[in-house]
């Protein structure tokens, strides 16, 4: 009867592990939206939670931002800035819009948008550029992919510190005809002035060799000054596919834990068999 009882309790166990196995938790944390703006007044930045400024909604210090955002939000910059700003994560979307001379570091980008007018100096990685227009934007960093767009013509000035893994002039915003076309530009040698590319051709190539795949251009409509637009296109824009190879795919870790369980289950039980 004990041996009964024993096998019973061991096959419940067993029974509970398999279901675990086979359906493993999931842990999903929802990216947020932050829109900052500098307040030449107080001499700070202040923040709202969403994709575009509200005049009508309270703002918080920046000061507060620090302990609330994380790897995988997204930052919005608009208003006339002129200053800097330096934040301690990785962003699925950074976009600039409108704002004069403003510095932002961040540790890396993910998809990046420097909109009409905008003045900008980024520092962190990126994975995919797009500059709109006649703005102008420094890149400190690497960029894997890089895509200038213009309407009639190219107008906007690029400069980058790092290296460039391929790097698109598009009239028209993507319907148009394409002004060039690069790859892996050494570092600190991409410049285009008023739209026109001056980097000499010793210091890139015309050729794929490896390096990441074109994107689709976002919508037309991003030059326009829709911020909102913007964020949400960049969330329509996949990364290389290596990117995230580093990061555990969902179940891997569980599963190495649900088979260390089947294994503890499976000592107990033949002990407890033993014992009786």
């Amino acid at each position: 009867m004990k041996k009964r009882k024993t096998f019973t309790l061991l096959f419940a166990m067993m029974a509970v592990l398999a279901l675990g196995f086979q359906r493993p938790m999931t842990v999903s944390a929802e990216s947020n939206t932050y829109v900052l703006r500098y307040d030449a007044g107080d001499g700070d930045w202040r923040y709202q939670t969403g994709s575009h400024w509200d005049d009508a909604e309270e703002s918080k210090a920046i000061s507060e931002i620090h302990s609330r955002i994380k790897d995988g939000d997204q930052v919005v910059i608009e208003g006339q800035t002129d200053a800097s700003i330096a934040l301690n994560v990785h962003l699925s979307n950074l976009t600039v819009n409108g704002a004069s001379t403003v510095v932002a570091s961040f540790k890396g980008i993910d998809h990046c948008y420097i909109l009409a007018g905008s003045i900008a100096a980024v520092s962190g990685g990126v994975g995919n550029a797009y500059v709109y227009d006649d703005a102008s934007v420094t890149f400190n960093d690497n960029v894997s992919y890089l895509q200038i767009l213009g309407g009639d013509d190219l107008h906007a000035n690029v400069s980058v510190r790092g290296t460039v893994g391929h790097a698109v002039g598009v009239e028209q915003y993507g319907s148009g005809s394409v002004r060039y076309d690069v790859y892996s530009v050494a570092a600190d040698k991409f410049n285009v002035e008023d739209g026109a590319l001056l980097t000499e051709e010793a210091h890139y190539s015309k050729n794929q060799t490896g390096g990441a795949p074109s994107q689709n251009p976002p919508s037309s409509g991003s030059s326009q000054g829709s911020t909102q637009n913007n964020t949400q296109s960049g969330t329509q824009s996949k990364p290389s596919s290596d990117e995230y190879d580093d990061v555990p795919k969902t179940g891997e870790s569980k599963a190495v834990v649900w088979l260390l369980g089947a294994g503890l289950v499976c000592l107990l039980g033949s002990r407890a068999l033993r014992k009786n």
